[in-house]
């Protein structure tokens, strides 16, 4: 798949203001009107009031490693990265430039699972950063000029397991550089120019090999990541604009590229990587010396590369080329004569191209080819007559060509087509009539097309679609108006008859609160890191009467802390890495009654910690991975009255470790070389000899070694229900007595090979509650007694509706479920209109109760309650009114008895201070 992407300048929408942000009067105007009023008032209207349509301008939209970043602005943060994991919700993965300046991130790369990119910081300038997916933080990859000067890094890919990339530095001037995923580091490959004046060229491509074809001063180059293997094709014969340089386009084995000599000025020529392998294919423009085909954008297609090239009887046409002489020909005279059709945008989708063109009748429209000249064809013309329909970003989706135009009828809308004459469709006009939406960035991921644009109310931003007019929706509003300021508490923790959790206010940075659910009980517990400086604490894991999490102080750096929710009983547990040095512990878990984790202490790497939850009690289990390479560690649970988990180290394959908690019982199982998500339960196995064949159907079963793992198990009278993917059923629910033979699939929710997914498993007394999904029902609440025709969906749907939102939380007051979820009753556009429900369930049915669903914020915007916690006869959850921002909760599971606990970020001061 190729994707081009492109911007656009668009003009202020009909119906529009065009002005930006509110007047400083307007905004303290609103501050101070909103301060007092009910938690439970709301505007008239849902729709936001005027003047209140910031947009984040999602940008760089990239799938790296199962997640989708980019760079947004949210009007606290500056223009910074954002990532989603497909799930509806994005959050910001770093705040590189502090306070309200931007980072800018540009240049996002897939180094393998890896990102990579470059960003603009305070201290250090446009550098290179990577985001670590192991501990979801980023690391800077050197700074080339001490301080804030910028080198500017220019990434070419990845490849030979480098990215491989330009930067500019004190003694080298821009030469090629390489750093490894996972190190960190960079290392100077080629000088190619020698001295501070050098000037590699920023225009590289990846070969089949993982080699780097680049254009550099003095010709054209290729490596493969080392310095020994870092050497000239071919030099120039005729001066270089580097930047302007030709075109780089892998064909099998090989690389298309574009030269200039002084015979035959710029033509196409192929190389496999050789001075002797490399030669001119055709001198297309049949001129001598300036002459020049004019190649400037090209792609690979079923074994040739397609591009646009000018001759002088046909002008700038589509052309092909197989690598040969003979096999480098013009496609189709689309524009005839010597007029230009002028092909550009290329994308590919099944057996065709899709390009622009303009045949001199129709405007510039999509065409698509196979190759051959009967077969090069306009798909569709949307603007009728000359002045052409203007597409742009077009990808392969679903076995359609998905992409963006303008119509005089829709406006810049989002359409799709099959390729055949009338089989093109309007996606969804987002902004009715001729006024535009201005798509663009069409991203596939996660089984969704992410896209960019902006529907006149939310300002442009995130939206997100199955292909379905109905699915069509915001993924994210990430711009919020400046009046509704949000703490947005986190990882809300029971401890006791208090809630533990993390948020930020104006005063302390991001540090750990509780609530005993009244204002003057909410409050901080102890500012760690003194000042409006961040401890940011986070993975909160409660150890019998105390919670274990990680947290960072200026004079021990990021380590273990324990606290009781009092500020005496909040302290440093132990300084794994002594000094300002970090453990950074992460992925804790409990098991046994103690904390496991992984830290690196300095001088072993990252291991595998134990902790009672005293300094004395901490201790590094084993070395796994001998040397300062370190281990990571994954799906933590127990079994058969001991702690097992999963182990890897430096892209190895995983381990399954066995422990009793302490370091000399610590010991490897076997190690997994077979994909265990695609495991049959129906196949028989061959256990390890430490392991006798439940514990080898359990194993495989529960706890498949996966970056996302399914919801844990829960025990029933004595049945464990658990959801397993298999080739047959996909991902569904399934029971078990603990052996093979009482092992079955409850039912398959999502017939055939595809999944419910189910999600929250969740008993109450005999019945088991969790969310599936129905190819008919969408994803909704199910019940299951463990039988077949037991399993059921707790409130049907009484018509086809084509899109759901499920409930997204769950948890339960003694017989009461609660859960978030869309209003019950059926109509359109309720995917962003989330609140609180309460189901009464009793022997073995539901009741509702007096008042079953609390419209926290009135209308058909939606509140979204997140991190449903239970403590003692309550239930915490944070939630957005639309006057206090995200806020903490509390509800007793009654309308009355649900209320604000606490508005910890005051809107006194609308200059936010962003972490």
């Amino acid at each position: 798949m190729h994707l081009a992407i492109f911007h656009r300048h668009r003009p202020v929408r009909e119906g529009t203001t065009g002005i930006p942000a509110w007047p400083p009067v307007a905004l303290a105007f609103v501050v101070v009107m909103t301060a007092w009023r009910p938690a439970f008032a709301q505007p008239e209207s849902a729709a936001p009031p005027p003047l209140t349509n910031p947009s984040s301008v999602p940008d760089r939209l990239i799938v790296v490693g199962g997640t989708l970043f980019f760079s947004a602005d949210d009007g606290q943060h500056g223009r910074e990265l954002w990532m989603t994991e497909g799930t509806g919700s994005c959050s910001m993965a770093a705040d590189l430039a502090p306070g309200i300046a931007s980072s800018n991130p540009d240049k996002l790369t897939d180094a393998g699972g890896w990102l990579y990119f470059r960003a603009e910081t305070p201290a250090l300038g446009c550098e290179l950063w990577a985001w670590d997916p192991r501990l979801h933080r980023m690391h800077a990859i050197g700074d080339f000029f001490e301080g804030p000067q910028s080198s500017t890094p220019e990434i070419f890919g990845f490849g030979n397991g480098v990215v491989y990339f330009s930067a500019e530095s004190d003694n080298y001037g821009r030469e090629l550089w390489v750093s490894v995923p996972g190190e960190f580091n960079a290392t100077l490959i080629a000088d190619i120019t020698p001295g501070p004046k050098g000037g590699t060229g920023v225009r590289g491509a990846i070969g089949s090999d993982g080699s780097l074809v680049f254009y550099a001063a003095g010709g054209l180059w290729r490596s493969d990541g080392t310095r020994d293997g870092t050497q000239p094709i071919i030099t120039s014969e005729a001066p270089i604009d580097m930047r302007n340089s030709g075109v780089l386009c892998p064909l099998g084995s090989r690389m298309f590229f574009t030269w200039r000599t002084r015979r035959r000025g710029i033509e196409p020529w192929i190389t496999d990587g050789t001075p002797e392998g490399t030669h001119v294919l055709k001198n297309i423009s049949g001129l001598e010396g300036r002459g020049t085909s004019f190649i400037e954008q090209e792609i690979a297609h079923n074994g040739a590369v397609f591009f646009g090239a000018l001759d002088q009887p046909h002008g700038l046409e589509l052309w092909k080329t197989d690598g040969t002489p003979d096999g480098t020909m013009l496609v189709k005279d689309i524009c005839p004569g010597r007029d230009n059709s002028g092909p550009h945008y290329f994308a590919s989708a099944d057996q065709w191209v899709y390009f622009r063109a303009d045949d001199g009748i129709h405007g510039t429209e999509l065409w698509r080819s196979d190759g051959t000249e009967e077969e090069t064809k306009l798909v569709l013309d949307l603007t009728p007559g000359a002045q052409g329909s203007d597409t742009w970003s077009p990808v392969d989706y679903s076995g359609r060509m998905y992409l963006c135009a303008n119509s005089p009828r829709y406006g810049e809308e989002v359409f799709s087509t099959d390729g055949t004459p009338g089989s093109l469709r309007l996606l969804r006009d987002i902004v009715p009539g001729r006024a535009s939406s201005g798509p663009h960035q069409l991203t596939p991921f996660n089984d969704l097309l992410y896209f960019s644009c902006d529907d006149g109310v939310h300002g442009e931003e995130l939206w997100l679609t199955d292909g379905t007019e109905q699915g069509t929706r915001l993924a994210a509003d990430i711009h919020r108006p400046y009046y509704n300021p949000a703490s947005a508490p986190d990882e809300l923790t029971a401890l006791g008859d208090c809630l533990l959790f993390i948020v930020s206010d104006l005063g302390h940075g991001r540090e750990l609160w509780r609530s005993d659910g009244t204002p003057e009980g909410t409050h901080i517990v102890l500012d760690i890191a003194p000042g409006t400086d961040d401890a940011s604490p986070n993975e909160l894991t409660r150890l019998e009467t105390c919670v274990l999490f990680s947290a960072h102080h200026p004079g021990s750096g990021r380590e273990l802390w324990t606290s009781d929710g009092t500020p005496e009983g909040t302290r440093l547990l132990r300084d794994l890495n002594p000094g300002p040095a970090s453990s950074a512990p992460h992925a804790l878990d409990t098991a046994n009654g103690l904390l496991y984790f992984s830290a690196d202490d300095g001088a072993h790497g990252r291991e595998v910690w134990r902790s009672d939850g005293s300094p004395e009690g901490t201790c590094r289990l084993s070395d796994a991975a001998p040397g300062a390479a370190g281990t990571t560690l994954a799906n933590l649970f127990e079994f058969s009255g001991e702690v097992w988990f999963y182990t890897r180290n430096s892209g190895g394959p995983p381990w399954l470790r066995r422990t009793d908690g302490t370091p000399e019982g610590t010991r490897p199982v076997w190690r997994v070389d077979t994909p265990l998500r695609s495991w049959r339960p129906t196949v028989p196995l061959t256990p390890p000899e430490t392991l006798d064949a439940r514990q080898a159907f359990l194993l495989q079963a529960l706890h498949p070694f996966a970056p996302t793992p399914g919801p844990l198990p829960v025990t029933i009278d004595n049945a464990t229900y658990f959801v397993v993917h298999t080739e047959a059923h996909g991902a569904e629910l399934w029971r078990t007595d603990g052996s093979p033979q009482g092992s079955r699939l409850v039912l398959d929710i999502y017939p055939g090979p595809a999944s419910s997914s189910p999600a929250c498993l969740l008993p109450m007394g005999t019945l088991l509650y969790f969310i599936a999904e129905h190819p008919n029902e969408g994803r909704v609440l199910w019940r299951s007694d463990g039988t077949p025709h037991g399993t059921i969906p707790v409130r049907p749907r009484t018509r086809a509706v084509e899109y759901t939102i499920p409930p997204n939380e769950m948890t339960a007051i003694g017989d009461l479920l609660v859960y978030a979820a869309p209003p019950s009753i059926n109509r359109q556009d309720t995917w962003n209109d989330v609140e609180l429900h309460f189901l009464l369930c009793r022997k073995g049915r539901e009741v509702k109760t007096q008042q079953s669903e609390v419209d926290i914020w009135p209308g058909r915007e939606g509140s979204w309650p997140r991190q449903l916690t239970r403590v003692a006869e309550h239930v915490f959850f944070t939630a957005d009114d639309g006057i206090h921002g995200r806020e903490l909760w509390i509800t007793d599971g009654t309308y009355p008895g649900t209320r604000l606990v606490k508005d910890i970020l005051t809107p006194g001061d609308l200059s936010p201070r962003v972490r």
